[in-house]
Parts: structure tokens; sequence; C-alpha cells
């Protein structure tokens, strides 16, 4: 066998025993979101910006066409 062989069956191997080690370990819990910051929040918002637009585009015919 040569060496660059051996060399790589050992980077190989080392790799592999690392995988298998860290595989048991939990992640960390992510940091908490702060307030108003849920789906539902985004959602109103992006309905209100609908309803925004919506009126902009109405009351500006000259845009709307």
């Amino acid at each position: 066998m040569s060496l660059a062989q051996s060399s790589r069956r050992a980077v190989v191997g080392m790799i592999a025993a690392g995988v298998l080690c860290s595989g048991g370990q939990a992640a960390a819990d992510p940091a908490p979101r702060p307030p108003n910051c849920s789906a539902a929040d985004v959602a109103g918002v992006a309905a209100g910006v609908a309803t925004a637009l919506t009126t902009y585009l109405y009351t500006h015919p000259d845009v709307n066409g």
C-alpha cells in the first residue's frame, strides 16, 4: 500500500469517526422571537400593505392602467 492510499484511508477514517461521534449531540435551542414577530403578525402587515396599495391604485387611475 502506498503512502497516498494509507493517508487517504486515515483521513476518511477520521472523518467517519467524527461523524459518528457527533451524531448524538443535540442542537442548541433557538433564541426566542421578539414580540409581535409571529406568522400572524407578518400576515397582518401584508394585508395592510395590500389594502393600502389597492386604495392607492383606485385613487390614481393613471397608475392603475
